[in-house]
């Protein structure tokens, strides 16, 4: 056979007319998987109809991050691997679509006045905020250049843009503004996501489709702190003095009864005062509650980190126990209240002397008015009105 009529080139020609392999799929972004977690979030809220229409990506620094800003938008945390901190930003056309959305079941057209968001808002959107945090850390997890985007969650809402530049760290950060549409064009609204630039020393996650062999992950090497300050500091942390106050109850008493108390005597306590004990520290406020007891001949207070204090039959492993040193002394008794000194003696008040009589001639008193005469022989009396006729009396028969 010759080679034109081998099996050979015939098999290529046959090999050759079907169609090769897939392409492999374009290769997964942080920009890209933003847009995906974007839309993908959107379609879990009918009525949304989120469209991303732009996006930019920039690294920037703290200062530059903060100045692009919105003033006004709902600000969130997302807490990342280690001590890493973003920040993503939804603008307030889009916390009143999302708001409409499980309210109304749609996206109102109605333009309104940018307002500062509310824990209420942020209360209303969290769930669409986790969302697109969960699907954006999934879809960047086996990006190879993109190790800087990972694992980042919901972490705090921030009612005012105030604090932000003392709760994220110094150092630049890939900022992604994104524009999307809404409720089919009713509303356009921003999305702001903000991820330090340089990735934190955690352990690296092994690429899919890896061999397994069998050892264990390699973990990231964190370095050890400097002994010597490490010893100053626990040394400083250990001397320090801590004032701890135990207040076993609270009552009033008079100040006479205060003040005449002396060693030996007694002051009521209720018998629900041992079980409710207050521990208090140097500032303002209560700090521990704990229940009044003894241990190795010494009194002792057990606290409890949190609420009341614990019963009888709970167990000891879930309390801390706070020992003396030494027994509860006798408090140390009153000093007698100091006597007022003596009052200087005045004498006896001076005598007054007598007021003289009470006379016109003396001069003392006002001269009285004159009567007015009395003429004629009645004395002066005016006439009375004559009576009026009486009637005749009946005939008596």
């Amino acid at each position: 056979m010759s080679e034109d009529m081998s099996p050979l080139p015939v098999l290529r020609r046959k090999a050759g007319a079907r169609p090769g392999p897939p392409p492999p799929p374009r290769g997964m972004s942080p920009e890209k998987a933003l847009v995906q977690a974007l839309t993908k979030s959107g379609e879990g809220l009918p009525g949304l109809e989120l469209t991303v229409r732009e996006q930019d990506s920039t690294r920037v620094d703290q200062s530059e991050l903060l100045s692009q800003l919105p003033e006004v938008a709902l600000f969130t945390l997302a807490d990342g691997p280690g001590d890493s901190r973003g920040l993503i930003c939804f603008s307030p056309e889009l916390v009143d679509a999302l708001i409409e959305v499980q309210t109304m079941g749609r996206v109102d057209k109605t333009t309104r006045a940018a307002r500062e968001t509310t824990r209420i808002d942020a209360a209303l959107t969290r769930d669409f905020v986790e969302t697109v945090l969960t699907d954006f850390a999934t879809r960047v997890a086996t990006v190879a250049d993109a190790r800087w985007a990972r694992g980042f969650k919901y972490g705090t809402y921030v009612p005012d843009p105030t604090p932000l530049p003392l709760m994220l760290g110094e150092g630049d950060y890939r900022l992604q503004c994104v524009t999307v549409e809404l409720g089919n064009g009713a509303k356009r609204a921003k999305v702001w996501l903000a991820l330090p630039a340089i990735a934190a020393a955690v352990q690296p996650s092994s690429p899919a489709g890896a061999a397994t062999t069998g050892a264990p992950p390699s973990k990231a090497t964190v370095s050890a702190p400097d002994p010597v300050w490490a010893a100053d500091i626990q040394a400083a942390v250990s001397d320090a003095p801590v004032e701890l106050r135990v207040t076993l109850t609270r009552f009033s008493v008079p100040l006479s009864r205060l003040q005449s108390l002396k060693p030996g005597d007694t002051l009521p306590i209720s018998r629900g005062a041992l079980g409710a004990l207050e521990v208090m520290g140097a500032g303002p406020g209560h700090a521990l509650s704990g229940k009044l007891g003894q241990q190795n001949g010494m009194r002792a207070v057990r606290l409890s980190l949190a609420g009341p204090a614990a019963d009888a039959g709970q167990p000891a492993g879930s309390n801390a126990v706070f020992d003396t040193s030494t027994p509860i002394a006798a408090a140390p008794a009153l000093a007698p209240p100091t006597s007022a000194p003596d009052m200087p003696d005045i004498g006896a008040p001076p005598e007054l002397p007598d007021l003289p009589p009470l006379s016109p001639e003396a001069g003392n008193m006002p001269p009285l008015p004159d009567l007015p005469p009395l003429d004629g022989p009645d004395g002066g009396l005016p006439d009375l009105p004559p009576l009026p006729a009486l009637p005749d009396l009946p005939a008596i028969e």
